[in-house]
């Protein structure tokens, strides 16, 4: 999880709250943010960022990206940094480099797009194998 600072009323009728006290707690919402998102087992990711291999033109191009929490197998792509038609190297990653040529082989037609079920995650999870 993260630490956030965040300030906030409580009714403390009886006194029982001081001042410095510490608190956790969970904040929940019904609302639902769509953003682009690739299967976690295609991504090294250290700390908020992941470096990613875009093919371009047949070649490698190598892009930092700036990484959500884990959810479901799926890892959301906070900020703009690739488009949903881009093709991200998946496998073999570790032999690429910038500027790698490549030959793209059994691609899914786009690997960065946000699962609408868990269902579907598994499904496109199985197709970058």
């Amino acid at each position: 999880g993260r630490t956030l600072r965040v300030r906030i009323e409580v009714p403390n009728a009886d006194g029982l709250l001081k001042s410095g006290l510490f608190a956790e707690g969970e904040i929940f919402s019904d609302q639902t943010m769509e953003k682009p998102a690739l299967p976690s087992n295609i991504l090294t990711v250290v700390g908020r960022n992941a470096d990613v291999f875009v093919a371009e033109n047949n070649v490698a191009r190598q892009r930092r990206v700036a990484v959500g929490n884990d959810q479901n197998g799926w890892r959301p792509i906070e900020h703009a940094g690739l488009k949903p038609d881009e093709l991200i190297v998946a496998q073999g990653r570790e032999l690429v480099s910038e500027g790698t040529r490549l030959r793209v082989v059994n691609s899914p037609e786009t690997l960065v797009n946000p699962p609408e079920t868990a269902e579907k995650a598994e499904e496109a999870e199985e197709q970058v194998k």
